[in-house]
């Protein structure tokens, strides 16, 4: 069996012409005394690899949160972007790219992965 992952690297994906790209902040380091390493970002919730939710296109469409996580969803499929295939072959796989709860959000980023079915 093999995984491979399709996600984009967030802090060097590819961002849509007008969002603003992912940023990093070192917060605490080892290194310098600190407890621990800690790290925060910000980013756009339509950086890098991501789910949309109706409600990115649909002003009464469901927001991620109320999106149920059984498969297609019906009439309500929602739209996996910003995914990496180049190095998976043609074949048969098993999809997860499970979406961050962001409550009230238009999109979420999440990891994808595909698991080649035998």
């Amino acid at each position: 069996m093999r995984i491979y992952d399709i996600s984009q690297e967030v802090f060097g994906c590819n961002v849509f012409p007008g969002d603003s790209a992912p940023e990093k902040e070192i917060l605490s380091v080892i290194a310098k005394d600190s407890p621990c390493n800690l790290s925060a970002f910000r980013m756009c919730a339509h950086n890098g690899t991501h789910v949309d939710a109706p409600y990115h296109f649909l002003q009464k469409g469901k927001t991620i949160d109320q999106v149920e996580l059984n498969t297609l969803l019906g009439a309500e499929i929602v739209l996996l972007e910003g995914i990496c295939l180049d190095r998976v072959p043609e074949g048969c796989y098993f999809l997860n790219a499970t979406p961050i709860n962001l409550g009230d959000g238009d999109g979420a980023p999440c990891r994808a992965i595909l698991v080649e079915l035998d």
